[in-house]
């Protein structure tokens, strides 16, 4: 059976951790474990991102960051509007899949841990060198989600470059949304894990038992399948189905 999963999914495994870690710790105990535990998340999905990159003789610019990222969502939606093309590119996310499934949840306020942090972290697993500001988020409230690339030009010639190399991966670093969920909550645990010992451990699992209630045995098993993965080395990925995929 094909397991249709996508970027809600992940937005409520998130939002149920955050939610459950606020309900058993308090506020700012888990404030700043979920800190920890996004930036470890986003840090090594950055340093798979860089892995590859290198393995195939790219360096690691603001152009590989872009036509490296591990996931592709085309049919969930999904805006944003460019505020700036130079000197560095400055844009605004105005829609995307996570904040509408949290919205949908009443887990908007949980889905702040991870948007303030997510980013940023990625961009410094895969490149410390790389500058990037995030301002106001949309589970905030804020109209969108904030960036700004520093000492990136996306202007036409840049868009040529960054098609070409796009073109010329195709999907193959694109991992299945299995995969993320997988990465998501087991550094989550880990995290908690670490912190707080057995009530971590708790945490994580009745936030799973929630998400195994939404969404079948089937798709939970696939998350706990996941329980050796190594989230620092990237699998290899030519070898992997892709019938998790979008």
């Amino acid at each position: 059976m094909t397991l249709n999963l996508g970027p809600a999914h992940h937005a409520l495994l998130m939002g149920w951790l955050a939610q459950e870690a606020v309900r058993v710790l308090g506020p700012i105990p888990s404030d700043d474990l979920l800190r920890d535990a996004v930036r470890r998340y986003g840090q090594e999905r950055g340093s798979r991102m860089a892995q590859r990159a290198l393995a195939r003789g790219h360096t690691l610019s603001w152009t590989s960051f872009m036509a490296y990222k591990e996931w592709s969502a085309p049919d969930h939606p999904h805006s944003s509007e460019t505020l700036a093309t130079t000197p560095h590119w400055r844009m605004r996310v105005t829609r995307c899949p996570w904040n509408d499934a949290w919205q949908a949840e009443g887990l908007g306020a949980y889905g702040r841990y991870y948007c303030r942090d997510i980013d940023l972290a990625v961009v410094q697993g895969f490149n410390p060198a790389l500058g990037l500001s995030v301002g106001h988020t949309l589970p905030e409230g804020s109209e969108g989600c904030e960036f700004a690339y520093t000492e990136y030009t996306l202007d036409s010639e840049e868009e040529v470059r960054l098609d070409a190399l796009r073109g010329q991966l195709g999907d193959k670093v694109v991992m299945p949304w299995s995969y993320h969920l997988g990465h998501l909550y087991w550094t989550v645990r880990r995290v908690f894990e670490e912190h707080t010992g057995a009530a971590g451990q708790a945490i994580a699992e009745r936030a799973l038992r929630r998400w195994e209630e939404r969404f079948g045995t089937e798709a939970a098993d696939t998350i706990r399948g996941h329980e050796k993965t190594d989230w620092r080395t990237p699998p290899d990925r030519e070898s992997k189905s892709s019938s998790c995929e979008e």
